[in-house]
């Protein structure tokens, strides 16, 4: 898995994204959003292939305090973060949880 951009700001993260780490033991893919409070912003991460999508309880979402996740294409993940109470957002994709 790899971080490719945000739609936050022209430079796709360089402002906005303070750290992206992968975590090979724990098989999780995680990072640090930066924004203004009571906005939101997205984030693209690149997924390898052969992975399938694990639907979230009611929805194509997994939902989480300040982000949620959805699959997007075949290869993409869009974590949608949310600055509704803080201005640093910390998310996480669990590849154990996410995918078979």
């Amino acid at each position: 898995p790899q971080f490719i951009s945000t739609d936050r700001h022209i430079l796709q993260g360089a402002h906005e994204i303070e750290n992206v780490e992968w975590v090979s033991a724990k098989n999780t893919i995680s990072g640090t959003s930066i924004g203004i409070l009571n906005s939101s912003h997205n984030v693209a991460v690149y997924v390898p292939g052969g992975q399938n999508w694990v639907q979230g309880r009611s929805s194509i979402y997994h939902d989480f305090e300040n982000y949620s996740l959805k699959f997007m294409d075949d290869n993409i993940v869009r974590v949608h973060v949310k600055f509704d109470k803080t201005e640093k957002v910390n998310w996480e994709i669990n590849f154990s949880e996410s995918f078979k």
